[in-house]
């Protein structure tokens, strides 16, 4: 199933939204912009994915 995901990616028939990365620090940040607080911008879900970067 990877593959085919991969394939599609490299086609661009497939494009991942990615709307922040934050670092493993921020997790926390990371949970309040899931659940909407006041991390974000304060309008709800965010935009995009929610991407943690570690490492």
């Amino acid at each position: 199933m990877l593959v085919v995901l991969g394939r599609l990616v490299d086609l661009g028939k497939l494009r991942p939204v990615i709307g922040t990365v934050l670092s493993l620090a921020d997790i926390a940040q990371a949970h309040a912009l899931l659940e909407g607080g006041s991390a974000g911008e304060g309008r709800g879900r965010p935009r995009g994915k929610i991407a943690i970067a570690v490492g």
